[in-house]
């Protein structure tokens, strides 16, 4: 083989790797950055309007015991948390981890317990049961056979008499990309509300940068 077939080899050879690796890489080069604006727009502030006005006008007892699925930024745990309640954290993002860490004042770390997991591997047995539990923007964010599983587990963990406090994606959202996704019909808050009374229901539906919208706003109460 002479020189010049073996330089063109070489090229052809590292092409071929480059792309393979961009094909790889890329999708979580991609993640990377979604998250980075996700983390540099959302700042520790107020929490969910769902938790702050149902908690402002219902006396809580203490120390209640919270599960916080799909944590994000950190603003509702933090907010059980400065109240002196037990907050169990949850997202699978190292960046959100590490800022709810951070946020939290060292006298009161012994009432966080930080997990990072995704919400369909979590080890729910390891958990105790819970009087609070929110999912804000969260569990739509899985498929259909994972979403029932989770919500399952929820179900069973949460005592009787406690709040589960959810924001879920209709079923007429529309967005670029919703595969993987869980999106719901009322048909389907009926029935997965069976065994809860509703302290609260609403729904959104708008258009936003011509993005339709739509998701229904929870506050539940398990009756057995």
């Amino acid at each position: 083989m002479n020189l010049n077939k073996t330089k063109k080899l070489v090229v052809l050879i590292l092409g071929i790797l480059l792309i393979g690796t961009g094909y790889i890489y890329y999708p979580k080069y991609k993640d990377y950055l979604k998250w980075r604006e996700y983390f540099s727009r959302t700042e520790l502030g107020e929490p969910n309007i769902l938790i702050s006005q149902y908690f402002e006008h219902n006396q809580e007892k203490s120390p209640l015991t919270v599960l916080d699925l799909g944590a994000g930024n950190g603003s509702d745990t933090k907010y059980f948390v400065d109240k002196k309640h037990v907050v169990y954290s949850v997202d699978f993002h190292e960046e959100s981890i590490r800022r709810i860490d951070n946020s939290i004042s060292l006298k009161n770390k012994q009432n966080l317990h930080l997990i990072k997991s995704r919400f369909e591997d979590l080890d729910w047995n390891s958990m105790p049961e819970f009087d609070v539990v929110i999912a804000i923007n969260s569990i739509s964010f899985i498929t259909r056979k994972e979403f029932d599983l989770v919500w399952k587990n929820i179900k069973n963990r949460t005592k009787k008499d406690g709040l589960v406090i959810l924001r879920l994606f209709g079923n007429k959202i529309d967005w670029p990309n919703m595969k993987g996704m869980t999106l719901l019909s009322k048909e389907d808050i009926s029935s997965m509300t069976k065994g809860f009374e509703i302290i609260k229901f609403s729904e959104d539906f708008y258009k936003e940068k011509n993005i339709t919208q739509h998701a229904y706003n929870l506050i539940l109460k398990k009756l057995d």
